[in-house]
């Protein structure tokens, strides 16, 4: 009976560990909640691995169709060793404003969640010349959620919340934001959105050298 208890005790933290994080089934990211504002939340997120792709152009509903057909052709086995990956939650897109030159256009950079049980692995490489890896260390993010289906200037009218939001906070980054949306396209009702924006944090200097290493390593493999 108490090897029976022991046996079930370990599979259900074995089980929460594999799916701390779920949403509507789906894998994403845990995180810490290290502030919660009227309108807004203040998080910390763990390292994290994304496949991504990066396009620039007027207009930023374009682009995530276009990156969204490469990063899902990828994940349904358009790469080296042909496998299948798992589906991950949000789909994000970083937005990288122009800076008053009327000639420019705004870059856009999509990426999807690497799964977790393949951090530990060879990560299957893109046939697609054009999508890349990105490994990130813990970060903290601004974030405000929301729902419905936003058109691209409802996204815009959001981000821009957030930022006046935190106008006084001189951690925040003014000069990128991130669009994430959690559910399939074919998600009609309660859907969950968020807009993020990287809030600078001190860190050690051999933190900063072994993530570098990593990053290194993770090139060289890609």
């Amino acid at each position: 009976m108490k090897v029976w208890i022991l046996l079930t005790t370990c599979l259900a933290i074995q089980i929460g560990q594999c799916l701390s994080c779920l949403h509507r089934g789906v894998e994403c990211i845990d995180y810490e909640v290290l502030n919660r504002h009227p309108e807004y939340e203040e998080r910390q997120y763990p390292a994290t691995i994304w496949i991504s792709a990066k396009e620039s152009g007027p207009s930023v509903s374009r682009a995530q169709i276009n990156l969204y057909k490469k990063l899902f052709r990828y994940i349904q086995g358009d790469n080296l060793k042909g496998e299948f990956i798992n589906s991950t939650t949000p789909t994000r897109t970083k937005v990288i404003p122009c800076k008053g030159d009327s000639l420019c256009e705004p870059t856009y950079i999509m990426s999807l969640l690497i799964p977790k049980d393949l951090y530990d692995d060879t990560f299957p490489i893109p046939t697609d010349v054009d999508l890349f890896f990105e490994r990130e260390p813990p970060r903290r993010y601004v974030v405000r959620s929301f729902g419905g289906r936003p058109s691209e200037s409802q996204w815009v009218a959001e981000a821009q919340k957030l930022a006046d939001l935190t106008l006084k906070d001189a951690g925040v980054a003014r000069d990128h934001y991130y669009l994430n949306w959690y559910d399939p396209p074919l998600q009609l009702f309660n859907r969950l959105n968020e807009v993020w924006i990287t809030k600078s944090i001190k860190k050690k200097a051999s933190e900063q050298k072994k993530f570098i290493r990593d990053q290194n390593d993770l090139n060289e493999v890609c």
